[in-house]
């Protein structure tokens, strides 16, 4: 008959491994997650971008107008 105390130490291993493999499934999810949110507030907030992003419609209307 196994005791509590028994059936906590026995599951002390499998937990472990079970958690250490969750996390290890999830840690390329979350890597990709950050990239692509860091990538995605770059272009919102990067100056330089905006700046270019600005000069180039300004670029793209003066072309549609000499034509």
């Amino acid at each position: 008959m196994l005791s509590a105390e028994d059936f906590v130490e026995d599951c002390k291993e499998p937990v472990a491994i079970g958690t250490l493999v969750s996390m290890l499934a999830m840690l390329p999810i979350h890597i990709i997650g950050m990239y692509a949110f860091f990538l995605k507030l770059d272009k919102m907030f990067n100056p330089h971008r905006i700046l270019a992003d600005h000069r180039r419609q300004i670029f793209t209307k003066g072309i549609a107008k000499k034509k």
